[in-house]
């Protein structure tokens, strides 16, 4: 999917979260939006999704100026907050099956059992969600994205997420594997190093803009970071 933002503000009561911010993706990216505490990268995922209006701006999916009451267009992308949004008093699999049917497609329920197994979550699946932990709760959230599979995946901190080596590994590989087939994937952190060797392209906001728009190699300059953030050099965001 191609993603277009165009002159985009925003302001929560007082404060400015972004101030004429202007970005594209392309299918085929995997994007990790890196930012100070703050700087709008969560607020971003939520506009996308349509959890959440401008101010002012246009966003365009494909083309098409995107309605967040354009049912249609909202299947086309799903988006896991740092909280996975679930139906708390049913079990994980219960969740997936809504999910599906909120998305409209359908899976065999061996693959159901071959993700549940892969995440280690077969023991919890019918458990209510509410007793899980929150990096089981985040793998919960995974799977749906996973069978959902939709054509622009938008997933906030999941290397924050409380899961486990196994949930991100398969985060990973899920998120290579969606790109190699033309999805866009765009994830938030505030560790630059997790973009190294994953993410094709690397934006980072500051003051309500796109401070920078390139390569890992290209951010992780100690000189140009530093500039950034104010600061000689760091790695961590």
């Amino acid at each position: 999917m191609h993603v277009t933002l165009a002159n985009i503000f925003k302001t929560y009561v007082r404060q400015r979260v972004f101030n004429d911010l202007s970005v594209e993706f392309s299918e085929g990216e995997l994007i990790g939006l890196l930012g100070v505490n703050g700087a709008g990268k969560t607020t971003l995922l939520r506009i996308l999704a349509g959890v959440c209006g401008t101010d002012k701006g246009e966003v365009k999916f494909d083309g098409e100026a995107f309605n967040r009451d354009n049912v249609e267009q909202r299947k086309k992308l799903m988006y896991v907050p740092d909280v996975p949004m679930l139906f708390n008093n049913v079990s994980g699999l219960e969740n997936i099956s809504r999910m599906m049917k909120l998305w409209g497609v359908s899976r065999d329920s061996d693959e159901i059992v071959y993700l549940l197994d892969k995440l280690s979550m077969l023991e919890y699946a019918k458990k209510p969600v509410a007793t899980l932990s929150r990096g089981q709760l985040y793998k919960v959230g995974l799977i749906c994205l996973m069978v959902v599979d939709p054509d622009l995946v938008l997933i906030d901190e999941p290397f924050a997420s409380g899961m486990d080596q196994i949930g991100l590994n398969v985060f990973k590989k899920y998120a290579l594997d969606a790109v190699s087939r033309g999805k866009t994937v765009v994830f938030t952190t505030q560790m630059l190093d997790l973009t190294k060797d994953f993410a094709t392209r690397v934006l980072f906001i500051k003051d309500g803009q796109l401070a920078l728009d390139g390569s890992h190699a290209k951010l992780a300059d100690s000189e140009l970071l530093g500039s950034l953030l104010g600061e000689t050099s760091a790695t961590e965001i």
